[in-house]
């Protein structure tokens, strides 16, 4: 009798191994995904709060909002300052998203991951009384989830035609 040395695995064993991946991927990729979501969200909020903070400050001291991200007191690190386009004064861009002072909501300051994406907008509204989550309705229902999730709502606090407006308390 001849002694053979196995090497290898037969088709059915590399089968049940790439099946057990495939389901484990399944249920893992949309709670990445989430999570994902979240720390770019979070990444929004901070920045929108510093950014509010900071604006306050300068309202303090020269009794007016700025339009000009420049004139205020905050490193930026590596972010982009650009030129107004419409609607928009000023706008701050980075590897976590972008945020804008808006000509038609003087003292307050809106971020975004950018369009298409399932993450919320974080607003600090008009002389920085109130955070807001924004999720617009194309932006897909993980933009809802995560403004509930973020502010303990089950439905927004006010509702638009293209998007619905999740309060902080």
């Amino acid at each position: 009798m001849k002694n053979v040395d196995k090497h290898g695995f037969t088709l059915v064993e590399l089968l049940i191994v790439v099946l057990i991946i495939g389901i484990l991927s399944a249920v893992a990729l949309p709670q990445y995904q989430k999570a994902v979501a979240r720390a770019k969200y979070a990444r929004l909020k901070v920045m929108g709060t510093k950014i509010a903070e900071v604006e306050r400050l300068y309202y303090w001291q020269h009794a007016r909002w700025t339009t000009d991200f420049s004139e205020l007191d905050l490193d930026f690190g590596d972010s982009e300052l650009k030129e107004g386009s419409s609607g928009v004064y000023n706008e701050i861009s980075g590897h976590w998203g972008s945020c804008y002072l808006r000509d038609y909501a003087l003292g307050s300051v809106q971020c975004s991951v950018g369009e298409g994406h399932d993450i919320p907008e974080f607003n600090v509204s008009r002389n920085f009384t109130q955070q807001l989550c924004v999720a617009y309705h194309d932006a897909g229902p993980g933009a809802a989830s995560l403004c509930q999730k973020e502010t303990g709502k089950s439905a927004p606090d006010e509702e638009h035609g293209a998007y619905d407006v999740y309060i902080f308390d």
